[in-house]
C-alpha cells in the first residue's frame, strides 16, 4: 500500500470507471438501474462538466476511484470506492490519505 498512486482520469478510463461505478451501485444496493453503457455516458457527462475522477493504483493495479466535483467550494466528493477484493486491507485509509495529500499538492484545497 506504500505504492498507492493517484491517477487523474481521462476519457480513456470511462469504461473502467463505469464498471467500478456499477460495482459501487451494487454494493450500496442502490435502486439505480443503469447498465454499464449508461453509466459510462453518465461518467462522461460528469467529466465533461465540473467533475474529475481519480484512480487509486498500486503497481499499476486498480484499487479504487474517487469522483470529485470542482464546481463548488468546498469541493464535493461524490463517489469514493475501494475494489471488493481490496477491502479490509487498509486501501481505503491509504487512498483517503493519498487524496488528502494529492488535494493539497494540486489545489483541491488550500490548507
Amino acid at each position: 500500500m506504500d505504492n498507492l498512486a493517484i491517477k487523474t482520469c481521462s476519457e480513456a478510463d470511462l469504461g473502467l470507471l463505469a464498471e467500478l461505478n456499477r460495482q459501487l451501485i451494487e454494493d450500496e444496493q442502490h435502486d439505480n438501474s443503469m447498465n454499464t453503457d449508461q453509466l459510462r455516458e453518465r461518467m462522461k457527462n460528469f467529466l465533461d462538466g465540473d467533475y474529475q475522477a481519480y484512480l487509486f493504483l498500486e503497481n499499476g493495479v486498480v484499487r479504487g476511484y474517487a469522483l470529485v466535483r470542482f464546481g463548488d467550494n468546498p469541493r464535493y466528493l461524490r463517489q469514493f470506492f475501494v475494489c471488493r477484493e481490496c477491502r479490509r486491507q487498509g486501501y481505503g485509509q491509504a487512498a483517503s490519505a493519498g487524496c488528502w495529500s494529492f488535494s493539497k499538492r494540486t489545489g483541491w484545497i488550500s490548507k
